[in-house]
């Protein structure tokens, strides 16, 4: 019997199996968490096809395997942070005109792609196989559309997305093994700098065609410009001793100095040129943000919506699910504010000053997140299988890393790690984020961001294309979800660590509301900053700084951690209702986390066959406690 849903999984296709369900029969969403109701029994399916032989699976696999491959032949030249990524030496910086110029190509690559994955028996793959596939199948379908809009890409101009963010890690990445290497790095720093001048003859082009970025967006790259160029100058791009022991003594001397010719002769000139050149293309550029102000501007966010959150949503369902969030979460901070005075409830504004407290250094809060993770670790273990005996390395970021990534990364247990490593940069030491509470902790550590990535990195267990295809809503959301996890467990006792967890988690929402606003419905600055003023406790500049971020400069992807986090607990409410006493949670979280993070819509078929699988274990245990039984009496 195949299961109704009302509101986190429905079915719209029968699966072709009852083993799984394929990504074009489910649709998730995350619009209303209601009542899940489960017809009948809660049986997926009356009829159960026979299994699969060992012939028939290895021959599928084979068909998969070779679909990858060419997938990984026709993209790692064009990504080249996927071949770094994959242990292959990269040789070039993707240029942005050759990233602007590839559409055909790619339309065609991927409907190819996508007809060879249509001739795998896709059921003889066991279930982390087939949601690999079924991940391919999303990207290679999100590829082939959005090569077909053709609305520029700003992005190139994005402290956040660019790709010259992607060149520097590369370089940071870069392994040295031979006198090859060495040569190979050198030509990656002309690489960098080519990508700057490259940069310049594309956005020039796309200005004399009457099209250019948002003014403010423009500004904030010119800043981030100018902190990489102080960085790069006190040699912050040097490639560490300790990167280059396995290499000749000569050749080093040799190599450095060429490095530094590279960096003070043609990196740092060509970061100045771009300044320069911003400098005076910010007088053409667009006062208001927003794709809705560019021809087929709201075509182009509904795709990048759907893009960058990895999930099947519209705009205006995604708009109206945030504010509803939103009027969810004020009545709860409104509920928690008496408790944090003796004198009764406070204004918002006298609460912030209340609980401000002194900003840290990054390597107190360092030291105080990871005693905070081992104190909740065994406790953790209760309600999540599976997580590694040794706690994530917590760390202070380097002032590049910081400025790559001012929020902090998680780096997983791969290449040269043994470890997961949780970095920490300034950021966690400001007052905003302190007010947070542990919330954050356990979103970036464990169970969150850490965790999953421990799990998926371990082992070799994961296809590589779920790890560099991982959806920034099922990553960002997970955390989210995890944090709540620590509070079901009690590690939020404190009024303001609940205050301030209600406040991280109001933002998020409020974020989702103002991407749709800005790109979608065409609101403005103030209308935007009105939305996120009562739900964040950051100064104004702190705050203008992350709407120009998260939202102008990357449009689609600032609502994925409160869109993510919303799906985890709806699915959770549709496998207790449809497991009812064979519901385990702390199976179920295993499961989530080692299936890896693949696109929403793929992890629910995922679940739906989760479902299934545990629902027959059930009824074959229960027949064989019955036959013991029987045999007993007897």
């Amino acid at each position: 019997m195949t299961p109704t849903t009302n509101a986190v999984v429905t079915t719209r296709l029968a699966p072709r199996s009852p083993r799984r369900a394929g990504v074009a029969g489910v649709l998730v969403t995350w619009v209303v968490v209601a009542a899940i109701v489960v017809s009948g029994t809660g049986c997926l399916q009356p009829y159960v096809a026979p299994p699969p032989t060992p012939a028939d699976s290895a021959e599928a696999r084979e068909d998969f395997s070779k679909v990858l491959t060419t997938y990984w032949r026709e993209m790692i030249p064009r990504r080249p942070r996927f071949a770094a990524a994959v242990g292959q030496r990269v040789d070039a910086i993707l240029s942005p005109t050759l990233a602007t110029s590839d559409d055909e190509r790619t339309r065609f690559v991927s409907r190819r792609l996508t007809q060879a994955l249509d001739r795998v028996d896709a059921d003889a793959l066991s279930p982390r196989e087939y949601a690999s596939l079924q991940t391919l199948r999303w990207e290679l379908d999100l590829q082939a559309e959005g090569a077909s809009i053709g609305l520029p890409d700003f992005s190139m101009i994005s402290s956040s997305e660019s790709s010259l963010r992607e060149g520097i890690e590369i370089l940071l990445d870069h392994p040295f093994t031979s006198a090859g290497d060495l040569d190979r790095y050198l030509f990656l720093i002309d690489g960098v700098a080519l990508w700057m001048s490259d940069a310049t003859g594309v956005l020039q082009t796309w200005r004399e065609q009457g099209i250019t970025a948002n003014r403010e967006a423009v500004d904030d790259f010119i800043r981030w410009l100018k902190a990489l160029r102080g960085l790069v100058t006190n040699d912050a791009l040097q490639v560490t001793p300790s990167r280059l022991v396995s290499m000749d003594t000569g050749l080093v001397v040799a190599f450095r100095v060429q490095e530094s010719e590279g960096i003070r002769e043609r990196l740092i000139p060509s970061l100045d040129s771009l300044v320069t050149y911003l400098g005076s293309y910010r007088q053409h550029a667009t006062e208001r943000p927003g794709l809705w102000q560019y021809p087929g501007g709201k075509e182009a966010y509904r795709y990048l919506l759907r893009r960058r959150l990895g999930l099947e949503v519209e705009p205006e369902e995604a708009h109206q699910a945030a504010l509803s969030q939103l009027r969810r979460i004020d009545s709860l901070l409104r509920a928690v504010q008496p408790r944090l005075s003796r004198t009764g409830p406070l204004r918002l504004d006298s609460l912030r000053a209340l609980s401000a407290v002194a900003p840290r250094q990054p390597a107190a809060v360092a030291t105080s997140v990871a005693a905070q993770l081992k104190a909740a670790a065994d406790t953790l273990r209760t309600r999540v299988l599976g997580m590694p005996d040794s706690l994530p390395t917590v760390r202070v970021a380097t002032p590049l890393e910081a400025l790559l990534y001012p929020e902090g990364i998680v780096r997983p247990p791969e290449f040269l790690y043994s470890a997961t490593e949780l970095v920490v940069t300034p950021w966690w030491g400001t007052t905003t984020a302190q007010l947070e509470g542990p919330g954050r902790a356990f979103a970036w550590g464990w169970p969150g961001r850490s965790l999953a990535a421990a799990v998926s990195y371990s082992g070799g267990i994961l296809n590589p294309v779920v790890l560099l295809h991982a959806s920034r809503t099922t990553t960002a959301g997970w955390a989210e979800y995890a944090s709540s996890i620590a509070g079901e467990l009690g590690f939020y006792r404190d009024p303001l660590a609940t205050w301030g967890q209600l406040m991280h988690e109001g933002l998020n929402a409020a974020w989702l509301v103002v991407d749709t606003g800005i790109h979608y419905f065409g609101w403005s600055r103030a209308q935007a900053l009105s939305t996120l003023r009562p739900f964040s406790t950051a100064t104004t500049a702190e705050l203008d700084s992350m709407f120009v971020a998260r939202v102008v400069q990357s449009p689609g992807s600032a609502g994925a951690a409160a869109m993510g986090a919303r799906e985890f607990a709806a699915m959770r409410t549709w496998m207790q209702r449809l497991l009812g006493k064979e519901f385990n949670e702390a199976l179920w979280h295993q499961e989530l986390l080692t299936v890896g993070p693949v696109p929403l819509p793929v992890l629910a078929a995922h679940l739906e066959w989760w479902g299934w699988d545990t629902q027959q274990r059930a009824v074959q245990r229960a027949a064989l406690e019955e036959q013991a039984r029987k045999a007993r009496r007897r």
